[in-house]
């Protein structure tokens, strides 16, 4: 209830503390799709054009080394070091605590993944559009 992200376009990152909305925007040239974090003081946030931003304790987004130029939909993870984001194209990148890369696919380049999440008993689910549904393990 004191620790809620909120994104937008226009590089917008609203942080709500619990008693202010406080304004955490990047570059206004970006559109923010989703934040994932490992902890407070841990947060990575994905964007178009493959953007990827980290901030940690508490400082300020900047922005990572990324491993493409797809649009990013979302990012989730189970830990700091293993922590996934889905996008256009079919992209499905991997952070393994030390680096971002490219994970291959077995689905046309022409599925937009749009969500991932975890599945209870463990393993992730990607879904996107045309019906596509990713399983990992």
């Amino acid at each position: 209830t004191n620790d809620v992200y909120v994104t937008g376009t226009r590089g917008t990152i609203l942080h709500w503390t619990g008693s202010q909305m406080v304004d955490e925007s990047i570059p206004p040239s970006v559109t923010v799709t989703s934040i994932w974090g490992v902890n407070g003081n841990d947060l990575w946030a994905v964007a178009q054009t493959g953007l990827i931003y980290r901030k940690m304790n508490n400082g300020i987004w900047i922005q990572q080394t990324s491993p493409t130029t797809q649009f990013l939909w979302q990012i989730w993870g189970t830990a700091a070091d293993d922590i996934w984001a889905v996008g256009d194209g079919a992209t499905v990148i991997h952070y393994d605590g030390t680096q971002w890369s490219t994970v291959s696919v077995p689905i046309a380049s022409t599925v937009s993944l749009r969500g991932i999440a975890p599945v209870p008993g463990g393993g992730l689910r990607a879904v996107g559009t045309s019906g596509t549904v990713l399983a990992h393990p």
